[in-house]
């Protein structure tokens, strides 16, 4: 991966990151080959079951554009802004205090709503940084 694209992918991190609220979490960056997936989110837990760090990895492949690695990165931050509010319970299968039936993954409504949260952010990072004229 270019180290422009790493940048911009940087900024739109900090930036979902800001606008999710979840500015406190202990959330870093990195960048791997991934098969199948876009980008994904590694968690660890404390002994007491506490979130203690996230990790957001970025596929590297070059197939892969730009816009679909950003938004894959709203996508997982949106699944961490859902753990740490408590609406996701992933130990208990829980949406919103409902246990929720996992048979279809597109159905499940913390896919739907990370779905919803990445491509609402994508189209307001892409505004601001058209007015920030950022040229990354």
């Amino acid at each position: 991966m270019n180290p422009l694209d790493k940048k911009r992918i940087q900024i739109a991190f900090k930036f979902f990151i800001n606008k999710l609220g979840i500015l406190g979490e202990p959330i870093t960056l990195k960048y791997k080959m991934l098969e199948g997936d876009n980008a994904e989110v590694f968690i660890t837990r404390s002994p007491d079951g506490k979130y203690k760090s996230f990790v957001v990895n970025v596929n590297e492949k070059d197939d892969i554009s730009l816009d679909v690695k950003i938004t894959a990165v709203a996508h997982e931050l949106a699944h961490v802004q859902q753990l740490t509010t408590g609406r996701l319970d992933i130990q208990k299968k829980m949406w919103d205090g409902k246990v929720i039936d996992q048979s279809n993954y597109w159905h499940l409504p913390w896919e739907n709503d990370a779905r919803m949260q990445s491509r609402d952010l994508w189209v307001e990072f892409n505004r601001y940084t058209r007015n920030k004229n950022d040229k990354v």
